[in-house]
């Protein structure tokens, strides 16, 4: 069964300021050298291009010449597939989409999805601790000021990492629940599942965007 690394990984394995570099950069020689095959969905290197390039995620930024001989790098791996639609593409994406009422940002993950369920890949290269550093690629979104990610626990708690710009301080957001942290980068844990702990992590942001206090 061949594994797939996403953007993320792509990303914490070039970028050597990433916290999780060293991580990343093993997972995916160890993958990519394991003498099986591996895989990279076309949009995830699409997605990597944008992002490792990018002035307001980066500072500074990859050259666009460093993106581009990363990317070459990958690609002369014997072992590695580049998933890409096949005729059954929207069948399996519009299934996804109506099944899980999925909208907005995570039509693209559900692509990814997509993309592997075609290809017969079920395997993913990735430690759950990677995904903290997500909210910071969620703040290139136009106008977005604050992004935080949940994830749910084997404890039944739910893990919130939070990202901040412009006024927003992101270290006050996560004293609420007794977390901490830096006013751009800062995590906390909610006490309740995640289902239970998504509407009122929303519902405290939004207060405190509309009245300016924490």
């Amino acid at each position: 069964m061949a594994r797939f690394l996403d953007t993320n990984i792509l990303i914490y394995a070039h970028r050597e300021d990433s916290p999780f570099h060293v991580a990343a950069a093993s997972c995916l020689e160890t993958i990519a050298e394991s003498g099986r095959d591996w895989a990279i969905p076309w949009p995830c290197i699409h997605e990597f291009l944008a992002i490792a390039t990018h002035p307001r995620v980066f500072a500074p930024p990859s050259t666009v010449e460093e993106a581009l001989a990363q990317v070459a790098a990958w690609l002369e791996s014997p072992r590695l597939l580049l998933l890409s639609e096949t005729g059954a593409h929207w069948t399996t994406l519009s299934g996804m989409l109506a099944a899980g009422q999925v909208r907005g940002p995570l039509v693209h993950d559900a692509r990814i999805a997509a993309l592997c369920r075609q290809h017969d890949i079920e395997e993913a290269g990735a430690t759950p601790d990677m995904d903290d550093g997500l909210p910071s690629y969620l703040l290139d979104t136009d106008g977005a000021e604050i992004a935080i990610l949940l994830r749910e626990g084997d404890d039944g708690k739910t893990r919130a990492s939070v990202r901040t710009t412009g006024p927003w301080d992101a270290s006050k957001l996560c004293a609420h629940y007794g977390g901490g942290g830096h006013i751009r980068a800062s995590g906390c844990t909610v006490d309740a599942s995640i289902d239970e702990a998504e509407p009122q992590v929303i519902a405290y942001v939004r207060q405190v965007v509309t009245t300016g206090e924490y």
